[in-house]
C-alpha cells in the first residue's frame, strides 16, 4: 500500500485513531477496545485485522498491542492533524503571509499569541502591537513594514529617541507616503545616527523584531493589518532574522540628507 492509501484509511474514520490510542496505553483484549470506546464488536474486529495486516499492531493470544511502527504512526497522524487545526485557526495569518509563511514554524504560531482583525475589532492586531511595544526594551531592533502609520511612529518613537540601534526595511510606496505625509518624522529617522533606512519594491510583511521578542505583521492587498504574531520563542526569531536578512540583501539603503 502507498503511504497515502494508509493515511486515507486512518483519516477514513475517527475510530482507528481513538482504536490506536487506546492500544498505546498497552495490550488489550477486543472486549476491553469494546467496552472502553464504546465500539461495536465489528468495527473493532474489522479495524485490528486492518491494523495486523499494516504492521501497526501485533496480535499475543487474545491481546493486540501497538507496534513501534505503530507508535510512529500514530504519533506522526497526530502532529498533522495537530498542524492541520492551528493552519485553520490561525488562518489570516496565513494567508495574509503568503509565501512567507511557508516556513513558518507551526511550534513559534502555537507557543505565541496571534491577534486577529475582526469586524468587530479591526484594529486588534494594531492595537495589540502599540499597547505591547510600551513594554519592550531593546537594544536592537531590526524592521520591515510594507505600511506607514501614525500608530506605529508614535509606539516606535521612544526607540528612535534612545541609544537602540534600528534598522528598518520600508516599501517603495511607504517611503514615498512617509516623506508626503510625515515628513517630520522621516527626516527625525534620516538623520538619526542610531537609524538604518532602506527601501525595497517587494515587502508584504511585516516584522518587528527585538532582543527578545518579535512580532510578524499579516497584511491584506489594501495594507490593513489582519493578524499579528507576538512570540518569544528562539524558533520564531531565528525565522524572522531570517526573513529580514533576505528581504535587505534585495534593498536598498536611503541616504542620509546633508
Amino acid at each position: 500500500m502507498s503511504p497515502r492509501e494508509h493515511v486515507e484509511f486512518l483519516a477514513a474514520s475517527p475510530n482507528r485513531r481513538a482504536l490506536l490510542e487506546l492500544l498505546g496505553e498497552g495490550p488489550h483484549r477486543p472486549s476491553t477496545l469494546t467496552d472502553a470506546g464504546s465500539f461495536s464488536r465489528s468495527t473493532v474486529h474489522r479495524n485490528l485485522d486492518a491494523f495486523v495486516e499494516r504492521g501497526w499492531v501485533r496480535k499475543d493470544g487474545q491481546r493486540y498491542d501497538l507496534t513501534s511502527v505503530g507508535e510512529r504512526i500514530l504519533d506522526r497522524y497526530g502532529s498533522l492533524l495537530d498542524a492541520v487545526e492551528a493552519v485553520h485557526d490561525h488562518r489570516p495569518l496565513y494567508d495574509h503571509l503568503d509565501d512567507a509563511s511557508a516556513t513558518l514554524p507551526f511550534a513559534a504560531v502555537d507557543e505565541g499569541t496571534v491577534v486577529t482583525a475582526t469586524a468587530g475589532d479591526p484594529h486588534a492586531p494594531l492595537s495589540h502591537y502599540a499597547a505591547a511595544l510600551g513594554n519592550v526594551e531593546a537594544d536592537t531592533f531590526y524592521g520591515v513594514t510594507p505600511i506607514v502609520s501614525q500608530v506605529f511612529n508614535d509606539a516606535s518613537s521612544r526607540f528612535v529617541e534612545s541609544d537602540t540601534a534600528i534598522e528598518l526595511v520600508l516599501d517603495e510606496s511607504t517611503l514615498e507616503t512617509s516623506r508626503e505625509e510625515y515628513p517630520d518624522a522621516f527626516d527625525t529617522a534620516r538623520q538619526a545616527r542610531n537609524i538604518t533606512l532602506y527601501v525595497s519594491d517587494d515587502v508584504s510583511f511585516g516584522l518587528s523584531i527585538f532582543d527578545d521578542r518579535v512580532f510578524v505583521g499579516a497584511y491584506d492587498d489594501d495594507g490593513r493589518l489582519r493578524a499579528l504574531l507576538d512570540g518569544t520563542t528562539d524558533p520564531l526569531r531565528e525565522w524572522a532574522l531570517e526573513r529580514y536578512e533576505d528581504v535587505r540583501a534585495d534593498a536598498t539603503r536611503v541616504g542620509v540628507r546633508a
